[in-house]
């Protein structure tokens, strides 16, 4: 295990440092990656490190969940953080190790080991290890296009999705072989493809919560079909990963005199990853937005386990559940229902809707304080539903998401601004600034579109 650890760390080094690939990556060709066992297959994607503790950041910063005061912003270390919170066009330039490469890293892993599952031919009492194996690349990938899709893509649109250019569809472990930009909907198809595949192949229950599951892989389906504003599959799916994982914590009997209140893997958790941070992704220097505090009831628990007030204005997140500074961007049973009440909402549907919702906001109050939520129509519950994922979801990364697709509807459109040194800026619905540049590095060495 120590010798896989080191190939590993070389392999990440090398992969992020190379110039020579449409990556911005390339793995030294010498270093031997073992992928005729299913045991080492497995080692590849226990690397927790690749594959969940790098999920993406830009778009916590550039959404509206945390603001960065002036002084803080020009005080800050990462260059990076500064362009994406600022919504510059020159973003990721400072570093190799950004959102596009720490994505496609991850992968690559998954491609090794789809690469080495085809060449073995698993025994009978083998077939349940070899199907997790597969089954978990395939969910590593999707998970990864979907992130890069949430930062590098337009939103989905049904009318223009053929046509509008997506991410590069990596489907192959060969470091030399070249691809263009796909399309949205040919991107989107792709997640949901191995998604739908890796549901079949995977296990109910992982032996870890940072390995894929069955339900994990039905929740990340109706995390992308909302997305794509499928609601009746999305609830499909939200209802095929409640049926077998359906677990919610009690805010009640949270200690909230801990440094971080919600336990790590804790029992809503259904798959485990984490942000990778920077400066200014966290308190001190990246401040809760008080716009989203005020939100909060006096009597709802989120207010005192999601924050920690030093002063007014000045206020900290502590409520993640990877239990820690580092912010969860997993799936959670929470996340579920949200999408669930939000589906049966938009389908007209406002008495299971917030019956939905209910059962959710039941285990957020504090006991003896919660009042069943009413609706008299799917508009009206959706709008209640809208602003309790707003409240619940805060800091998982998924805002980014959520702006994009609702500033579609008039209804719900939003402009986010920022305080700079230079004054304040504006980001209006609809704005080309929703779509990240690709790394400059990239586009000069593949010749591949930018945004």
């Amino acid at each position: 295990m120590k010798k896989l650890k080191c190939i590993f760390t070389l392999l990440l080094v090398v992969f992020l440092s190379s110039c020579e690939h449409f990556l911005d990556v390339k793995p030294d060709k010498s270093l031997a990656i073992p992928t005729d066992r299913l045991e080492n297959l497995l080692r590849l994607l226990d690397n927790t490190f690749v594959l969940n503790q790098e999920t993406p950041f830009t778009g916590e910063v550039a959404a509206d969940n945390l603001y960065i005061r002036p002084a803080d912003w020009n005080a800050l270390s990462s260059l990076t953080v500064r362009n994406v919170y600022a919504w510059e066009r020159d973003v990721y330039n400072d570093s190799d190790r950004n959102d596009w490469s720490l994505s496609y890293n991850a992968v690559l892993y998954a491609n090794l080991v789809l690469g080495g599952t085809e060449k073995l031919e698993p025994a009978p009492h083998q077939q349940s290890e070899w199907d997790m194996i597969r089954g978990s690349a395939l969910f590593y990938r999707a998970n990864a296009f979907y992130n890069l899709l949430q930062v590098y893509a337009v939103p989905y649109s049904e009318a223009t999705a053929a046509q509008d250019p997506g991410i590069v569809l990596k489907l192959s472990p060969d470091i030399n072989e070249r691809a263009g930009r796909a399309s949205v909907q040919e991107s989107y198809d792709q997640v949901l493809a191995d998604l739908k595949t890796a549901a079949e192949l995977l296990p109910e229950v992982p032996a870890y919560k940072t390995r894929p599951s069955k339900p994990a892989a039905f929740a990340l389906l109706a995390r992308t079909l909302l997305q794509q504003e499928r609601y009746a599959e999305a609830l499909s799916y939200a209802d095929r990963a409640l049926s077998l994982h359906d677990r919610l914590l009690d805010y009640n009997l949270l200690d909230l005199s801990a440094a971080n209140p919600i336990p790590g893997m804790n029992e809503e958790v259904i798959f485990h990853t984490t942000m990778f941070m920077l400066s200014g992704t966290y308190y001190p220097a990246g401040k809760v937005n008080p716009d989203l505090y005020a939100l909060y009831g006096e009597d709802d628990l989120r207010r005192e386990v999601f924050y920690r007030v030093y002063d007014p204005g000045n206020i900290g997140f502590r409520g993640s559940y990877a239990g820690s500074i580092l912010l969860f961007t997993g799936l959670a049973t929470d996340e579920l229902y949200l999408i669930r009440a939000e589906c049966l909402a938009r389908l007209g549907q406002a008495g299971p809707a917030m019956a939905t919702l209910n059962v959710l906001l039941e285990k957020r109050w504090k006991a003896g304080t919660f009042t069943p939520l009413e609706a008299t129509d799917g508009t009206q519950a959706l709008d209640i539903i809208l602003e309790e994922r707003r409240k619940e979801l805060a800091f998982r990364s998924l805002r980014w998401s959520d702006l994009r697709r609702l500033n579609r509807d008039s209804r719900y459109a939003i402009s986010l601004s920022r305080e700079l040194p230079e004054g304040t800026r504006t980001l209006p619905p609809g704005d080309p600034s929703y779509v990240f540049p690709i790394p400059q590095r990239v586009i000069e060495i593949s010749g591949i579109q930018q945004n």
